[in-house]
């Protein structure tokens, strides 16, 4: 796959095997990998979520890993393991950061020539067209 250009996988199901520690291994740096949370350790608790987050760590660490729940949250993961699971990877992410933080772009801007506003086309991700909106 890799010499047909595929440089990433996603999503990375542990319970169907897939590792992204295994991955890393084989592969390397020159395919990067997204997800690799198993969801069913989510429901185990806070012990169980510090101890599979700092597996993972080192592949955070390395850069060109993006760890996220392998697939869609499961019913007997309660609100607080989640919570808990989302706060811990924030703290993992935060102290692996290697770029600043980037500002947000505000939506409108105001023209100090003509006092109009703008839209400056930056919503989520999403460029879109710009256009005078009325004052």
């Amino acid at each position: 796959m890799m010499d047909a250009g595929v440089d990433v996988l996603w999503p990375l199901e542990r319970a169907a095997g897939q590792d992204p520690v295994r991955l890393r291994r084989k592969f390397g740096r020159a395919l990067r990998l997204w997800g690799g949370v198993d969801k069913r350790v989510l429901a185990q608790g806070p012990e169980a979520i510090d101890k599979h987050l700092r597996e993972l760590a080192p592949l955070v660490e390395e850069g060109g890993y993006i760890p996220t729940v392998d697939h869609t949250v499961p019913p007997d993961v309660s609100w607080d393991h989640f919570r808990y699971y989302m706060e811990r990877k924030e703290r993992l992410l935060e102290s692996h950061r290697r770029m600043p933080a980037l500002e947000p772009r505000p939506l409108l801007t105001i023209s100090p020539e003509h006092g109009q506003k703008k839209n400056t086309g930056q919503m989520g991700g999403t460029r879109c067209d710009e256009r005078t909106v009325e004052p």
